[in-house]
Protein backbone atom coordinates (compact mmCIF):
# COMPACT_ATOMS: atom_id res chain seq x y z
CA UNK A 1 0.00 0.00 0.00
CA UNK A 2 2.91 2.49 0.55
CA UNK A 3 4.45 1.73 -2.71
CA UNK A 4 1.17 2.69 -4.51
CA UNK A 5 1.07 6.04 -2.58
CA UNK A 6 4.25 6.78 -3.54
CA UNK A 7 3.83 6.16 -7.24
CA UNK A 8 0.19 8.07 -7.40
CA UNK A 9 2.25 10.87 -5.42
CA UNK A 10 4.82 11.16 -7.73
CA UNK A 11 2.86 10.56 -11.05
CA UNK A 12 0.76 13.59 -9.60
CA UNK A 13 4.06 15.50 -9.27
CA UNK A 14 5.41 14.68 -12.45
CA UNK A 15 2.17 15.41 -14.10
CA UNK A 16 1.72 18.80 -12.76
CA UNK A 17 5.71 20.16 -13.60
CA UNK A 18 5.64 18.42 -17.22
CA UNK A 19 1.89 20.21 -17.87
CA UNK A 20 3.71 23.74 -16.20
CA UNK A 21 6.79 22.96 -18.97
CA UNK A 22 4.37 22.80 -21.52
CA UNK A 23 2.49 25.91 -20.45
CA UNK A 24 5.59 27.92 -19.59
CA UNK A 25 5.95 29.20 -23.31
CA UNK A 26 2.59 29.84 -23.43
CA UNK A 27 3.10 33.27 -21.17
CA UNK A 28 1.75 32.41 -18.15
CA UNK A 29 1.83 34.88 -15.26
CA UNK A 30 4.65 33.68 -12.69
CA UNK A 31 3.40 34.55 -8.76
CA UNK A 32 4.20 33.70 -5.76
CA UNK A 33 1.73 33.22 -2.44
CA UNK A 34 2.77 32.78 1.34
CA UNK A 35 0.28 31.41 3.29
CA UNK A 36 -0.33 30.61 6.85
CA UNK A 37 -3.10 27.98 8.55
CA UNK A 38 -3.96 27.37 12.06
CA UNK A 39 -5.97 23.91 12.72
CA UNK A 40 -6.92 21.51 14.14
CA UNK A 41 -5.25 17.92 14.02
CA UNK A 42 -7.18 14.72 15.05
CA UNK A 43 -6.41 10.86 15.18
CA UNK A 44 -2.68 9.98 16.06
CA UNK A 45 -1.30 13.15 16.69
CA UNK A 46 -3.61 15.92 18.24
CA UNK A 47 -4.72 19.07 19.53
CA UNK A 48 -3.52 22.69 17.90
CA UNK A 49 -1.91 22.89 14.01
CA UNK A 50 0.22 25.56 12.96
CA UNK A 51 1.68 26.25 9.10
CA UNK A 52 3.55 28.27 7.22
CA UNK A 53 4.69 28.40 3.22
CA UNK A 54 4.71 29.30 0.08
CA UNK A 55 3.24 28.61 -3.07
CA UNK A 56 4.63 29.05 -6.65
CA UNK A 57 2.08 29.05 -9.52
CA UNK A 58 3.43 27.22 -12.51
CA UNK A 59 0.49 27.38 -14.58
CA UNK A 60 -3.25 28.78 -14.22
CA UNK A 61 -4.22 25.30 -12.54
CA UNK A 62 -1.03 24.07 -10.70
CA UNK A 63 1.02 25.15 -8.15
CA UNK A 64 3.85 23.73 -5.94
CA UNK A 65 4.07 24.42 -2.33
CA UNK A 66 6.59 24.00 0.06
CA UNK A 67 5.39 24.36 3.77
CA UNK A 68 6.59 23.82 7.86
CA UNK A 69 4.28 22.77 10.35
CA UNK A 70 4.48 22.78 14.32
CA UNK A 71 2.06 20.32 16.22
CA UNK A 72 1.90 21.38 19.93
CA UNK A 73 1.84 18.51 22.18
CA UNK A 74 0.10 16.44 19.11
CA UNK A 75 0.79 12.88 21.47
CA UNK A 76 -0.56 12.07 24.50
CA UNK A 77 2.80 10.72 26.14
CA UNK A 78 0.96 9.84 30.22
CA UNK A 79 -1.64 11.33 31.21
CA UNK A 80 -0.13 11.41 34.49
CA UNK A 81 2.47 12.90 34.59
CA UNK A 82 2.08 16.59 33.60
CA UNK A 83 5.83 17.32 33.19
CA UNK A 84 6.05 15.52 29.84
CA UNK A 85 5.25 16.54 26.53
CA UNK A 86 5.76 15.95 22.82
CA UNK A 87 6.18 18.22 19.81
CA UNK A 88 6.28 17.57 16.16
CA UNK A 89 7.76 20.03 13.29
CA UNK A 90 8.22 19.45 9.86
CA UNK A 91 8.74 20.28 5.91
CA UNK A 92 6.34 19.22 3.12
CA UNK A 93 6.74 19.60 -0.37
CA UNK A 94 3.73 19.53 -2.29
CA UNK A 95 1.88 19.59 -5.44
CA UNK A 96 -1.52 21.73 -5.96
CA UNK A 97 -4.27 21.47 -8.88
CA UNK A 98 -6.95 23.98 -8.56
CA UNK A 99 -10.24 23.98 -10.00
CA UNK A 100 -11.70 27.55 -10.32
CA UNK A 101 -15.91 27.72 -9.86
CA UNK A 102 -16.39 31.50 -9.99
CA UNK A 103 -14.43 34.23 -10.26
CA UNK A 104 -13.08 34.53 -7.12
CA UNK A 105 -14.19 30.86 -5.77
CA UNK A 106 -11.75 27.75 -6.11
CA UNK A 107 -11.56 24.11 -5.24
CA UNK A 108 -8.29 22.72 -4.39
CA UNK A 109 -6.63 19.27 -4.38
CA UNK A 110 -2.73 18.85 -3.34
CA UNK A 111 -0.89 15.61 -2.75
CA UNK A 112 3.25 15.70 -1.53
CA UNK A 113 5.90 13.86 0.37
CA UNK A 114 6.58 15.18 4.20
CA UNK A 115 8.59 14.78 6.78
CA UNK A 116 8.23 15.41 10.64
CA UNK A 117 10.74 14.70 13.45
CA UNK A 118 8.24 13.81 16.72
CA UNK A 119 9.76 14.82 20.10
CA UNK A 120 9.31 14.18 23.67
CA UNK A 121 10.04 16.63 26.03
CA UNK A 122 10.30 17.04 29.94
CA UNK A 123 9.66 19.77 31.75
CA UNK A 124 12.34 20.06 34.45
CA UNK A 125 11.79 22.82 36.78
CA UNK A 126 10.83 25.40 34.26
CA UNK A 127 13.32 23.77 31.85
CA UNK A 128 12.54 22.44 28.81
CA UNK A 129 14.73 19.20 28.33
CA UNK A 130 14.90 17.06 24.67
CA UNK A 131 14.74 13.26 26.01
CA UNK A 132 13.96 11.31 22.83
CA UNK A 133 13.40 12.69 18.75
CA UNK A 134 12.69 10.48 15.74
CA UNK A 135 12.57 11.88 12.10
CA UNK A 136 9.25 10.33 9.68
CA UNK A 137 8.94 10.28 6.52
CA UNK A 138 5.59 10.28 4.68
CA UNK A 139 3.29 11.16 2.30
CA UNK A 140 0.14 13.74 2.68
CA UNK A 141 -2.57 14.75 0.50
CA UNK A 142 -5.95 16.75 0.96
CA UNK A 143 -8.44 19.17 -0.31
CA UNK A 144 -10.05 22.63 0.32
CA UNK A 145 -11.31 26.04 -1.19
CA UNK A 146 -9.85 29.20 -2.08
CA UNK A 147 -11.68 32.26 -1.40
CA UNK A 148 -10.29 35.39 -3.40
CA UNK A 149 -10.97 38.75 -1.38
CA UNK A 150 -8.94 40.66 -3.84
CA UNK A 151 -5.78 40.59 -6.07
CA UNK A 152 -3.55 40.11 -2.67
CA UNK A 153 -5.41 38.40 -0.18
CA UNK A 154 -7.11 35.22 -0.36
CA UNK A 155 -8.58 32.87 2.50
CA UNK A 156 -8.36 29.28 2.29
CA UNK A 157 -9.67 26.29 4.50
CA UNK A 158 -9.34 22.50 4.00
CA UNK A 159 -8.87 19.14 5.29
CA UNK A 160 -5.58 17.62 5.21
CA UNK A 161 -4.36 13.57 5.25
CA UNK A 162 -1.24 12.91 6.27
CA UNK A 163 0.78 9.88 7.29
CA UNK A 164 4.34 9.34 8.85
CA UNK A 165 5.96 5.73 8.12
CA UNK A 166 8.23 4.43 10.53
CA UNK A 167 8.19 3.14 13.90
CA UNK A 168 5.62 4.07 15.14
CA UNK A 169 4.02 5.36 12.39
CA UNK A 170 1.59 7.78 12.80
CA UNK A 171 -1.61 8.53 10.82
CA UNK A 172 -3.99 11.98 11.37
CA UNK A 173 -6.22 14.31 9.82
CA UNK A 174 -6.09 18.28 10.00
CA UNK A 175 -9.08 20.91 9.53
CA UNK A 176 -7.49 24.56 8.98
CA UNK A 177 -8.10 27.74 8.11
CA UNK A 178 -5.79 30.82 7.10
CA UNK A 179 -4.66 33.56 4.80
CA UNK A 180 -2.98 33.90 1.56
CA UNK A 181 -0.67 36.99 0.61
CA UNK A 182 -0.06 36.87 -3.35
CA UNK A 183 3.00 38.97 -4.65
Amino acid sequence: MKRVLCILVAIFMSVSFVNAAQEQGKGTVKKISYFADLGIAFADFKGLYLDVGAEWKLTNSFSAQAIFDYYMNPIDVFEDWEDLSSSAYGLGVYGQYKLKLLDKLALYAKAGLHCDFVALNWDLWGEEIELDSKFHFGLGAGAGVDYKMNDMWAITGGLTFRTLFGDPGYTWFVISGGAKITI
